[in-house]
């Protein structure tokens, strides 16, 4: 366990989950300083020292491992400094800083303890041996400083040690110096193992509980073709790091790849499982299968599915408004019952927006308390690969990604999702705004300067401007140089906005992403006084996370063909066990034809408007409705219903809102397949990919055009990436796969289980085409539609 985590536990520690632009700003400046105060003050001080031991309560021997900040060697005693930065106003009674910052204290009582030699007085002289070596990094430490050599033995250990809490005040630097004894740092020590204890024990019962138990299968009966592959699962788990699983929608694949992640954790090889999803709605579709399941009634095995920040927000208690002190004080009076209300499932959003009205303390905070308590984390993307969210599970007790086994659902988009997360945007109207800003909190002249010049340059970009290298290179530098400054200078920074703060941390990311070679990134002017870099890969990255964890399960739907796939992952194919399912009842579910009578490119589709309304009425007049109609885009939805309506306003068409929540979105797919002939839905949003509500409630469907991205200067920046390919393969690889992933997902909602049956039309002539076709996979060749009589027959005809 980290020292940071073992000092936090059970304590409402609010900069552990404040965001990156904090971080960004916070500590640095005091840290460099710092180091320079002990430096002129001492002759012997080393930095950022490594250390590990363990400490012994009752039964329980607690591992620890941290980085000191300095060990400084003065001529009577060895003192070990550490550096916290503070907004809170000093001076403050030690007592008060105590109550504040009772982590801090535990954290230094951590390095006093695991560094003196009394402690060990009760183990026999085996275990002290054994930390002599745990401590061989920090003995090495003490070796390597200019000391006499009669005083680098072993009996460091027994050199007087004496711990120094040195706080800072980054706005005004005011300094405050809180020492600590050994005999001190012990009663810390003790006191925050005794608060760790009950958790401890908690966890020792459920994994007794689990450990060895039987999985209740998650399916009373299997449908074609699981079988087969729940065993090809079991079999080939500890054959590889990662595994990457296609099964199409409806196969019920989340269910038992958790059957087989769980049968592994209760047989003792891992200790937790981390199922993260691209979206909302596959986050709470599969918290559902979990409450469905009963676990943690059968065999003590809980779950909690993490949202983001925004959606626990309450009036009462918004995370950001409170100080160190505040929310110690309320998560002190509020005295949670964390591990009773984690067996009180679920534990919803609403439950937990409740209780912050009722305590005061914000929601997340109680959200993050309670994941130590869960064996499955239900949570999205971002927590494991967004530079903003990446940090917080990380200050969760207990978690250790060697330790748990990882399921990635909708792996198909993570590629995409990762190179979105390191895309940047800086605009010229918004730093001129934060200029003004800075100007008014006096921010330090060389900030201002910088700051200006930076605002100056974003100013004179033109719309659709070449980005050059050396227009780049110069960005980079500025960039380079005020990130530095806003972490080594001191002003006001909490009193900027948060979009103020926000646009600091952009530039800090920026300059991040334009210096890191493994992060290949197209800069751009999209419009006048904007600055983009588009993130082309985010390969290493997700290589980066598969490989830390015990297992990563990763599964679609609809996977790239495997060595595309596994290069976007940074991976090699031999690293990748993979498994397709085989569902026949899904693969002849599919009645599909290709209307060759239509061209729905950009530049043609104008021409097929009144074909292409036609075609949808003529389909309303003879098949079951309502129909769902796909298209590539909001604007085309739109002028289509337009055509529709001015030629048959008694057709009933619900055309898909844009920006709905996700109970919204369920009401409008259940009124509207009640009350609407046709439902218009955008290929690749979450209705066309995560809502399964549409499984055997419709039966017919359009696919208007083959919705290829839109070719841009970024596309094209991506194919000539790949230009050893060949244009053609580029094409496909960069324009037609992601095309034709999208239509499969949408199409694949309708079918989802044994029975369920879908007639489909492709509305565009290039569907036909073998580069798009076989992307599609279709059981049988589709029918080909030449002409409206080919059309009408087709139409009129039965399964």
């Amino acid at each position: 366990m980290s020292i940071g985590a073992f000092a936090r536990f059970g304590i409402a520690d609010v900069p552990s989950f404040q965001s990156n632009w904090q971080a960004l700003h916070d500590g640095s400046d005091c840290h460099i300083k710092e180091q320079e105060y002990s430096k002129n003050e001492y002759k012997n001080v080393s930095f950022e020292i490594p250390i590990t031991g363990s400490h012994l309560t009752g039964l329980w021997r607690i591992n620890l491992d941290g980085r000191m900040d300095q060990l400084i060697r003065a001529d009577d005693r060895i003192i070990i400094r550490e550096i916290k930065s503070t907004h809170t106003c000093l001076p403050l009674p030690d007592s008060d800083l105590q109550e504040i910052y009772l982590h801090y204290f535990n954290q230094l009582a951590a390095y006093l303890v695991l560094s003196h030699g009394e402690w060990v007085s009760n183990l026999n002289e085996i275990e002290k041996e054994k930390l002599l070596r745990q401590n061989a990094s920090f003995q090495r430490q003490i070796e390597a400083l200019p000391f006499d050599k009669d005083d680098t033995d072993a009996t460091f250990l027994k050199t007087p040690l004496i711990g120094e809490l040195v706080f800072i005040n980054i706005t005004d630097q005011t300094r405050q110096t809180v020492t600590m004894s050994v005999e001190s740092a012990q009663e810390f020590l003790n006191e925050q193992a005794t608060r760790l204890i009950p958790f401890l024990e908690n966890r020792w019962m459920h994994r007794s509980m689990i450990l060895g138990c039987t999985i209740p299968d998650v399916f009373t009966e299997y449908r074609e073709g699981q079988s087969v592959f729940i065993d090809q699962l079991r079999e080939t788990i500890h054959t590889r790091r990662i595994h990457c699983i296609e099964a199409p929608t409806g196969f019920g694949k989340t269910g038992l790849i958790l059957q087989v992640a769980l049968e592994y954790l209760a047989n003792g090889n891992c200790d937790r499982i981390l199922y993260v999803s691209s979206k909302a709605t596959g986050q709470l579709q599969v918290v559902k299968q979990l409450e469905a399941w009963g676990l943690s009634q059968k065999c003590g095995i809980r779950h909690f599915c993490l949202r983001n920040q925004a959606e626990h927000e309450i009036p009462s208690a918004p995370l950001r408004a409170f100080n160190h002190a505040e929310i110690a004080k309320r998560w002190n009076l509020a005295a949670i019952d964390l591990p009773y209300l984690i067996c009180d499932e679920p534990v919803s959003i609403e439950k937990l927006q409740y209780l912050g009205n009722l305590t005061g303390v914000p929601p997340y905070l109680i959200s993050l308390a309670l994941l130590p308590y869960a064996e499955i984390w239900v949570c999205d993307y971002n927590y494991l690969l967004s530079p903003n969210s990446i940090h917080i599970l990380n200050t969760i007790a207990g978690y250790d990604p060697s330790q748990t086994l990882l399921i990635v659902d909708e792996a198909h988009n993570l590629p995409s999702r990762v190179a979105d997360v390191h895309t940047v945007e800086l605009k010229a109207t918004i730093g001129w705004l934060l200029l003004d800003a800075l100007r008014l909190i006096s921010a330090p002249p060389d900030i201002l300067r910088m700051f200006e010049t930076l605002v100056t340059a974003l100013d004179g970009l033109k719309a659709n401007s070449v980005i050059d290298g050396n227009i780049e290179d110069d960005f980079s530098t500025l960039l380079h140089d005020l990130a530095d400054a806003s972490r080594n200078r001191s002003f006001n920074f909490f009193a900027l906005n948060d979009w103020g703060k926000e646009f600091f941390w952009e530039t800090h990311r920026l300059s991040r992403t334009l210096s890191r070679l493994s992060l290949p990134h197209h800069t751009s002017c999209p419009e006048n006084g904007t600055l983009r870099c588009d993130c082309l890969s985010g390969a290493e990255d997700i290589a980066n996370v598969l490989n830390s964890f015990n297992k990563s399960i990763l599964m679609s739907a609809t996977l790239p063909p495997m060595p595309l796939f596994a290069e976007d992952c940074g991976v090699s194919p031999q690293e990748i066990n993979v498994i397709y399912a085989d569902a026949p009842w899904h693969e002849n579910a599919f009645d599909i034809a290709i209307d060759l009578r239509v061209d729905t490119r950009l530049k043609s589709r104008e021409r097929f408007y009144a074909m292409t309304a036609e075609t949808i009425i003529a389909c309303l007049s003879t098949w079951e409705l309502p129909i769902v109609v796909f298209f590539p885009s909001y604007e085309y939805a739109d002028t289509i219903h337009t055509y529709i309506q001015a030629s048959d306003s008694l057709s009933r068409i619900a055309v898909q809102p844009k920006g709905l929540s996700l109970s919204v979105q369920s009401t409008f797919i259940e009124e509207s397949l009640l009350t609407q002939d046709a439902i218009f839905l955008i290929l690749g949003s979450s209705f066309a990919e995560s809502v399964d509500m549409l499984g055997g409630r419709i039966r017919s469907a359009i696919v208007v055009s083959p919705a290829l991205p839109k070719v841009n200067a970024l596309q094209e920046v991506r194919m000539d990436r790949l230009a050893h390919l060949g244009r053609d393969d580029a094409f496909e690889r960069i324009f037609i796969i992601p095309a034709m992933r999208k239509i499969r997902q949408a199409i694949g909602r309708l079918v989802r289980a044994p029975g369920h049956t879908a007639r489909i039309l492709l509305h565009d002539k290039r569907f036909a085409e073998i580069n798009y076709l076989k992307h599609l996979k279709p059981a049988s060749p589709p029918q080909l539609l030449n002409t409206t009589e080919d059309f009408e027959c087709w139409i009129h005809g039965s399964r």
